[in-house]
């Protein structure tokens, strides 16, 4: 009998253990961010990618504007983008220069934006107007913004 219940205790022992380290494993913890990110591809009409454009963007309320290049593979991302109403342009040599508006980000949103540069000379400018899908197509997150009255507003342990 003791050699039975022993042999229960540690497969017990066994199988909580093991879902221990399976629900330690599994809960995953991220990070708070302030901005999302914005990213995509910027290729020509035949598809084919487009490297070294030069991709900015620009908050329209603020004018603050932020310049990256793309790489080989005509990959750019734009990583902490506060929240706000944004123009991105995209500009390549032997390229018409492509103005998308009425991108708008909020907290931890990702936009996926895929640029598409008409051949042309350097001083044609193709603005394409519209707003950006408001659906998150790049990621499942589920976020919400929070404003600076709701955060002040927090009890804190031993605040007065």
């Amino acid at each position: 009998m003791r050699r039975a219940s022993t042999g229960n205790r540690i497969s017990a022992l066994s199988v909580l253990g093991a879902q221990a380290i399976l629900f330690a494993a599994s809960s995953v913890m991220r990070a708070q961010v302030a901005g999302g990110t914005i990213l995509g591809t910027v290729s020509d009409p035949s598809g084919a990618a487009v490297p070294k454009v030069a991709v900015s963007i620009k908050n329209v309320a603020t004018g603050v504007a932020r310049d990256v290049t793309t790489d080989s593979a005509g990959f750019y991302t734009l990583p902490n983008v506060l929240p706000g109403q944004y123009e991105v342009t995209a500009s390549a040599s032997g390229f018409s220069t492509l103005v998308r508006s009425g991108i708008t980000m909020a907290v931890g949103q990702t936009v996926e934006l895929n640029l598409t540069l008409q051949v042309g000379a350097v001083t044609q400018q193709v603005e394409v107007t519209g707003a950006a899908p408001s659906v998150q197509t790049a990621t499942s997150t589920v976020s919400e913004q929070v404003s600076a009255t709701t955060v002040r507003q927090l009890p804190l342990n031993g605040r007065d």
